[in-house]
């Protein structure tokens, strides 16, 4: 703990120092917290005030040089923080700069970047869904991304940033923009993690397409030693509603069968008064050799209100649902502040 408070202490320090300015070096990050009762499918109701309801708190320091010729020098280091106890980490196990830790070049022609860095399929995720980044409240998140689920979730053990890995994004041509992405597995035997997604922008209208197949030694479920997961998504913006669409298939390989997760979303958001009216229907089937079908469908209704550009208001219900399990009911209001 003592060595990872120095290292918050060198980076303040350092962001304070005119060295700094002069290299465009940012300091960033959210502070969100809610309160309120939160029970998922087969869990028992908890009243808590809790760290991360519409964004997972966090700060970071990022910046560029410029090299001339249209090219810089990038870098960033960002960490989770458990706003409503101090601590660092999404939980006690994360390392200090889960987030992203990555230095690279960019210009025209793209970038390049080395260190840990987050899948180009989870930037899909949050381009698509209403929630956008939320993993506690955003249901797509929940069934695909977020841990300790009523239901097993394909992508959390490999989880949303690559390690070791080198990540090539295209300049935008014509509205296409593409990252490939490698993570090394750095041992003999190992597997490497490949991924690769698609984004095309034209107006109101945006789709995305992104997979990746995570073979072991990377971190996987027990008794998992391979993942291969395809993600799809749409959305479009009527000014007056903004609708989404989003879909995951996950095949994850076993010692002896295979497990299947697919998963669809469909929702909206819509601004009302100051505030943004967030709506979004997740169901995902689980299909297991020798095994029962598990079906989990979960629904989540938000309205986040906007007291100045920085600070918002909201307010969340949701219901889920588990096959075989009890009904999870949510409850909560928290407040975001971004610096």
């Amino acid at each position: 703990m003592k060595m990872k408070m120095s290292v918050v202490a060198l980076a303040i320090t350092a962001a304070a120092a005119p060295a700094w300015a002069q290299s465009g070096a940012q300091l960033s990050g959210v502070i969100d917290l809610y309160a309120g009762q939160r029970q998922l499918s087969g869990g028992v109701k908890l009243k808590r005030v809790d760290s991360g309801g519409l964004t997972t708190s966090r700060w970071s320091v990022e910046g560029s040089e410029d090299l001339g010729g249209g090219n810089r020098a990038v870098y960033a280091l960002s960490a989770f923080i458990r706003a409503d106890t101090g601590d660092s980490g999404r939980t006690p196990t994360d390392r200090f700069w889960a987030r992203y830790a990555y230095v690279g070049l960019q210009g025209g022609w793209g970038s390049l970047r080395l260190g840990r860095i987050g899948t180009p399929t989870f930037g899909n995720a949050i381009r698509f869904s209403p929630f956008a980044d939320s993993t506690t409240f955003g249901p797509y998140m929940q069934h695909v991304y977020t841990g300790g689920q009523s239901l097993v979730t394909p992508m959390n053990a490999p989880d949303s940033a690559a390690d070791n890995a080198i990540a090539y994004a295209s300049p935008n041509l014509g509205g296409f923009t593409g990252t490939l992405m490698l993570s090394m597995g750095e041992t003999t035997s190992a597997g490497d993690r490949t991924i690769a997604a698609l984004h095309y922008a034209a107006g109101p209208f945006a789709i995305g397409l992104g997979g990746e197949r995570v073979k072991a030694p990377h971190s996987l479920p027990a008794g998992v030693s391979q993942i291969d997961n395809v993600q799809a998504g749409l959305s479009w913006d009527f000014k007056v509603v903004k609708l989404f669409g989003t879909y995951s298939s996950s095949e994850m390989t076993l010692a002896a069968a295979t497990r299947d997760l697919d998963t669809w979303q469909a929702g909206m958001t819509a601004p009302v008064g100051a505030g943004l009216v967030k709506l979004a229907y997740v169901s995902t089937r689980k299909t297991e050799t020798a095994l029962a079908d598990v079906t989990r469908k979960t629904l989540a209704l938000g309205y986040d209100y906007a007291l100045s550009k920085r600070t918002d208001l909201y307010l969340v219900a949701e219901r889920d649902k588990v096959t075989g399990l009890a009904s999870g009911n949510t409850l909560v209001a928290g407040i975001r502040h971004r610096f």
